[in-house]
């Protein structure tokens, strides 16, 4: 039986697109893509990076997002709360480097 964790590109990219093919990425995702317009304003972008099995969603941040300060006030004052409103099981939202 092959390994993914043995052919890297095939394993990362099956890594990277577990969250959108389950209930709760792709409830995150639309979430995301009612809010994007907002970001996509200021020049940035927010990803879904992947959700950890304690609920904890992990984001990417591109372009103007990327490395501002005010992004992690906009994850706390909008999206977290907006993601842990409509979706339950989030116990917490984090930007990953």
């Amino acid at each position: 039986m092959m390994r993914l964790d043995r052919v890297p590109l095939l394993g990362r990219f099956l890594k990277q697109r577990t969250p959108a093919h389950d209930a709760n990425g792709a409830a995150v995702d639309e979430i995301l893509a009612e809010l994007r317009p907002a970001f996509q304003a200021d020049g940035g972008d927010l990803t879904l990076i992947r959700i950890t099995p304690d609920g904890r969603v992990l984001l990417r941040a591109h372009g103007a997002c990327n490395g501002c300060g005010a992004s992690i006030l906009t994850l706390q004052g909008a999206v977290a709360p907006k993601l842990k409103e409509r979706l339950p099981w989030v116990t917490a939202v984090e930007l990953e480097e």
